[in-house]
């Protein structure tokens, strides 16, 4: 029987934690590599059941499944709206619209859920782990984006232990797709879990934090909170913010985050198609549909169950909102992007081959930059490669253009 060392030998793990809860001998563990938190297998205790790679959310590249059309990877769904919530506080302390944490705590002081699963604070020293928020628990620390790797272990060990629980999980494609696999596997009741998907365009292992802790800026202070996007910094879509242990922060732009996105990502998010969560009841992301531009932020929202339409119904007076369209998500999410992914997921299926030259070159750089973010000394490597790429895109461009003016064809 496989276990989930075939997920790690070839690259494909997304950190989720699934396969740490459901271990009967609880002979799995992570460990830090290079800014990747990996599970291992103590092999002395391993009983080959396979329970592991059962639920592994990247392990299985399903490339039989994707059909190449925004229309498919978009998903099913109710409605699609524009929306940002009505309470001043909460909006200033999320990162676009408030929707998730409007609609969380709503659903708690209702009593509509028992708990939420949450990721809480902004120290990033350990793997992030999501954990269980009642309704007398403030969601102060919870808002605002992370961008990294998250365990959902505590939530499945939580679900396997209280089946009857009611449940409200937040999480990306990835971890969804885990958490899908442990409802099926132990036959779950899918409606005891509201699962509010976020967009996700590539999560980024640990090594970005230490990219950040070794960055001039910080003049060697200690960091002790890292926030990827924060409105406290120039309003949406929001700055970056280090912030030190003497109580002082330094504010950088939100180029300095974009820039490093694709040096620190796990390689799986290379295959990866399943940007606005097609697997959840609510999926929630920023809208960036021009017309709904607004500094304190807006959220597009889609609405994919019954589940998530009557939630919605329940909480919409909470919220201002307009309709949006299928047209709005593919356009403003840029889902024709996608299709490189899927081109990768080909070249990662036939061992790295393929008789497109042009795919194969973009490939071989996309794992070169990672291999760029795992290097021992971060700030420098990796800035001195961006550098490097942003001028050979120049000298292309203008290249291109020089071509164009002459009428050469290359």
């Amino acid at each position: 029987m496989q276990t989930i060392r075939k997920t790690v030998e070839n690259n494909l793990c997304v950190s989720c934690g699934a396969c740490v809860a459901v271990c009967p001998k609880k002979c799995i563990s992570f460990s830090r590599k290079k800014g990747m938190y990996i599970p291992e297998i103590n092999q002395d205790s391993c009983i080959s059941c396979g329970m592991c790679l059962k639920v592994c959310a990247g392990g299985n590249i399903r490339h039989g499944e994707i059909k190449n059309t925004e229309r498919y990877l978009l998903g099913d769904y109710k409605n699609i709206i524009s929306a940002k919530t009505n309470s001043n506080d909460i909006l200033r302390a999320s990162t676009s619209g408030g929707v998730v944490t409007q609609l969380v705590k709503l659903l708690l002081q209702q009593n509509t859920y028992d708990a939420a699963c949450l990721v809480n604070g902004y120290n990033y020293d350990n793997l992030l782990e999501a954990l269980r928020f009642e309704k007398n628990q403030s969601l102060e620390s919870s808002p605002k984006s992370r961008y990294l790797t998250v365990s959902h272990e505590q939530t499945i060990k939580h679900m396997i232990s209280h089946p009857d629980e009611k449940l409200i999980i937040v999480a990306v494609p990835c971890a969804v797709q885990g958490i899908i696999n442990v409802i099926k596997l132990y036959r779950l009741k899918r409606e005891n879990y509201l699962i509010i998907g976020l967009f996700c365009d590539k999560t980024m292992h640990y090594g970005v934090v230490d990219y950040f802790k070794q960055h001039p800026a910080s003049k060697g202070k200690k960091l002790v909170n890292f926030y990827f996007r924060t409105k406290e910094a120039g309003g949406w879509p929001g700055n970056v913010r280090l912030t030190y242990s003497d109580g002082t922060h330094t504010d950088l732009p939100k180029t300095e985050r974009m820039k490093v996105k694709e040096y620190f990502m796990p390689e799986r998010c290379l295959y990866c198609f399943d940007k606005l969560n097609r697997l959840c009841d609510i999926a929630v992301g920023d809208d960036y549909k021009p017309e709904n531009a607004d500094s304190a932020g807006k959220n597009s929202v889609i609405i994919r169950t019954e589940q998530g339409l009557n939630i919605w119904k329940l909480c919409e007076k909470s919220f201002s909102f307009s309709q949006s369209s299928p047209e709005d998500i593919i356009s403003s999410q840029h889902l024709r992007a996608k299709r490189d992914n899927l081109s990768f997921s080909t070249i990662k299926i036939n061992n790295g081959e393929s008789s497109d030259k042009k795919t194969i070159r973009k490939y071989r750089e996309a794992l070169r930059k990672l291999e760029t973010g795992k290097s021992e000394n971060l700030y420098i490597s990796v800035n001195n490669d961006c550098i490097k790429t942003k001028r050979k895109l120049r000298i292309k461009k203008m290249v291109a253009k020089l071509l164009k003016i002459t009428g050469v064809k290359h």
